[in-house]
């Protein structure tokens, strides 16, 4: 059910696309050509933050 009360025969899962290699390489690989030239790259995350020692 969709937040506007209606249903959907469609139906996108956003977690498993932000964890998907195959996915997440084939959109890193286009977007490579729309980068600046730089030493280092940031953004923000897509899930939670990984546990760090």
């Amino acid at each position: 059910m969709l937040g506007s009360g209606e249903t959907s025969s469609e139906y996108f899962d956003k977690c498993l696309s932000e964890s998907d290699p195959r996915l997440l390489l084939g959109v890193a690989t286009a977007m490579v050509d729309l980068l600046p030239p730089c030493d280092a790259l940031g953004g923000m995350e897509l899930g939670g933050p990984l546990p760090v020692r």
